[in-house]
């Protein structure tokens, strides 16, 4: 039961395609529980928009098939102010997160990417993992460093004294550097798979594209309000 008001700001870039069809999908979505969805208000708004601005007709018709009516739409750009009242900010991609925290710090624990909010879990503990590989690399790297300085600086003497020599040398190097990357190969393929996860955490921007990938967003938002809409019930 929903049982706090709630001000609930969906952000993308121009305010006319993701953010635009967000609004109106989850204004639906409240409109359909009744009540208990009656406190909460939904806005959009968009970090380059340009005032007053139609929805793009492509998000008007993927809206249209949901018998929904975005020809209203009159874009916004987003300001500190609607930032700080607004109880929860859901942005359309990551990049549009951290305009948000850039312009409004103290807004960073209610901001958070559709996605993220929406599925447990989400980006942050991604980030979480990321930044414990990253640590355990440095680390390793460290030790290794501690362990084979010696022989690097000598390899490198002998380079800058022994020029004909120079092959062998830059050889035994290139070992060494081997070495490191097969010590830490686990981590950096770990790496990979975990920045690909983040990036899927992105709502793809439709602009400019044909209507089937305005329809594909559109459904994408969808599937992540109805897990928004669950946790705001909840009270989370």
């Amino acid at each position: 039961m929903i049982i706090i008001r709630k001000k609930v700001l969906f952000v993308c870039t121009g305010n006319t395609c993701r953010s635009s069809m967000a609004e109106a999908l989850f204004k639906k979505m409240l409109a359909d529980i009744g009540e208990e969805g009656s406190d909460i208000e939904v806005m959009s708004a968009g970090t380059g928009a340009i005032e007053g601005q139609r929805a793009s007709p492509q998000a008007v018709s993927a809206m249209a098939e949901e018998g929904l009516d975005l020809s209203k739409h009159r874009s916004k750009q987003v300001t500190a102010a609607m930032i700080e009242e607004a109880d929860l900010i859901l942005t359309m991609t990551r990049r549009h997160k951290e305009s948000i925290i850039s312009m409004v710090p103290g807004a960073k624990d209610k901001v958070f990417t559709l996605k993220e909010f929406a599925y447990k879990g989400g980006i942050a503990d991604y980030e979480k993992k990321l930044q414990e590989i990253n640590d355990r690399i440095r680390e390793k790297q460290k030790a290794f460093e501690g362990r084979n300085r010696g022989k690097l600086e000598d390899l490198i003497k002998k380079r800058e004294k022994l020029k004909k020599e120079l092959d062998e040398i830059e050889e035994k190097i290139k070992q060494l550097n081997k070495t490191l990357e097969e010590e830490t190969c686990e981590e950096r393929r770990e790496l990979m798979k975990l920045e690909y996860m983040i990036d899927d955490l992105d709502i793809t921007d439709p602009f400019g594209q044909p209507m089937d990938v305005y329809k594909k967003s559109a459904e994408e938002i969808k599937k992540a309000l109805k897990e928004v809409l669950e946790k705001i019930k909840k009270g989370q």
